[in-house]
């Protein structure tokens, strides 16, 4: 979404490439930590650079003297002294430019000039200037296929990690609960240990300790990782939920009580969780690009709208987390219904406990 993230993506070998500007990636190819990077391809799409002022009366003498310093510095060779003394790469360019506006015809006037009406001849000379008026937007829906459907898929990608995380929490936080209350020799202990230790780690703290820290730092540039970014999100969130499930679910029950039994009256504490982890993974899966948040974002700075974009988004997050409380509570009803013969027995448990 950003220059900065093409280059950590890369350094940290989540893409296979970046396509950038050719006389910034030159630089960065000689810096030590891009010694195992090759710029192996050519330059394509070659693209002006501007300047732009103002379409009013009081910026037409800056638009003139703009217009006259920048002819002046090509004729003069300015922009190739500077190139050289940068050590720019491809400067071709450049000292075609120069010849170009240094031609003159038979009556002596220059063959590329600011002040010419722009015609067939020197059309090279004077490309057609950006017409802003031009680009039309809807009023109802202003963005094109290409920003639509990315902003369709990465809200779709939030969803499902966030489904994954759910289900991923719940299968772990049964297994720990399993072994902190059925395992012999002292196991079960020591999984409560665990997970009360992994439960007061905040998550957002070990996202970035692992992804941002561990990783990068033990794994070699020229190497992959084991983990992608989406992985490392979803392992951790899925941790952190089933820890605390466990730690509510375990803490002063004997072992002989079922674990279903044990997450249905516990159930409220259990939803409560899973709901969090619902909301928490829309937000940790930044991680896994393309995320609803960075997309929403790069389309709020690159076309604007953002009223209209962050009531999308907090719309989508609220459907969704809705959406989960409600598969949440139906998952827990049928369980009810399927344990419903053993109600006395819960009845009798309790009261023994009491």
């Amino acid at each position: 979404m950003s220059n900065r993230d093409a280059e950590l993506a890369l350094l940290t070998n989540k893409c296979v490439a970046w396509a950038y500007d050719s006389g910034i990636l030159f630089h960065l190819a000689n810096q030590p930590e891009w010694h195992a990077y090759q710029l192996g391809l050519e330059t394509i799409l070659p693209v002006y650079w501007s300047i732009v002022t103002r379409n009013d009366k009081e910026s037409i003498s800056l638009n003139h003297w703009l217009s006259h310093y920048l002819q002046t510095y090509i004729r003069s060779g300015g922009l190739v002294d500077l190139a050289n003394k940068w050590q720019l790469p491809e400067r071709e360019y450049l000292l075609a430019q120069r010849s170009k506006w240094l031609e003159k015809d038979e009556q002596g006037r220059w063959h590329c000039d600011v002040g010419q009406v722009r015609t067939a001849e020197n059309r090279d000379c004077l490309p057609e200037p950006l017409e802003f008026t031009s680009i039309q937007y809807s009023s109802f829906w202003p963005f094109d296929n290409f920003d639509t459907q990315r902003l369709i898929q990465s809200l779709l990608n939030t969803a499902f990690f966030t489904l994954f995380a759910v289900i991923l929490a719940q299968g772990l936080a049964i297994l720990f609960s399993f072994l902190t209350l059925k395992s012999p020799w002292g196991l079960g202990h020591v999984v409560a240990f665990v997970t009360s230790v992994q439960s007061s780690i905040p998550p957002i703290l070990m996202l970035y300790l692992v992804y941002f820290g561990a990783l990068p730092y033990l794994i070699a540039p020229d190497k992959t990782h084991l983990f992608s970014g989406g992985a490392v999100s979803l392992i951790i969130l899925s941790l952190y939920t089933a820890a605390g499930i466990n730690n509510l679910v375990s803490a002063g029950y004997p072992a002989k009580s079922s674990l279903l039994n044990l997450y249905l009256q516990h159930q409220v504490g259990v939803r409560a969780n899973l709901v969090n982890l619902a909301k928490a993974a829309g937000i940790a899966s930044v991680l896994a690009s393309p995320n609803a948040v960075l997309v929403i974002n790069s389309l709020v700075s690159g076309s604007g709208h953002p009223l209209l974009l962050m009531t999308l988004l907090a719309l989508f997050y609220y459907t969704e987390v809705m959406l989960f409380v409600a598969l949440i509570n139906y998952v827990v009803h049928r369980l009810e219904d399927y344990l419903s013969p053993d109600s006395e027995d819960i009845l009798q448990l309790t009261q023994e406990d009491v």
